[in-house]
């Protein structure tokens, strides 16, 4: 999947190193709960990308159940 932010908010309100953070340690698991996934942290691997090249700010995730 794809997370794109705008610029400028991102730019203003946090450091990127503070959003990459909030992504991989707190977005993912509560993504992934709200999903219906029992224990994400232990349950699923996932890899977060981002990108910073383009006119938006992304990350492009990818992640696998490992247990069911």
């Amino acid at each position: 999947m794809v997370l794109s932010f705008n610029n400028d908010y991102i730019n203003e309100n946090i450091k990127i190193e503070d959003l990459q953070k909030e992504v991989t340690t707190k977005i993912m698991p509560l993504f992934l709960k709200k999903c219906g996934y029992q224990n994400p942290e232990k349950n699923i691997d996932w890899v977060v990308s981002l990108h910073s090249d383009t006119d938006n700010l992304h990350f492009h995730i990818g992640f696998i159940e490992k247990r069911k």
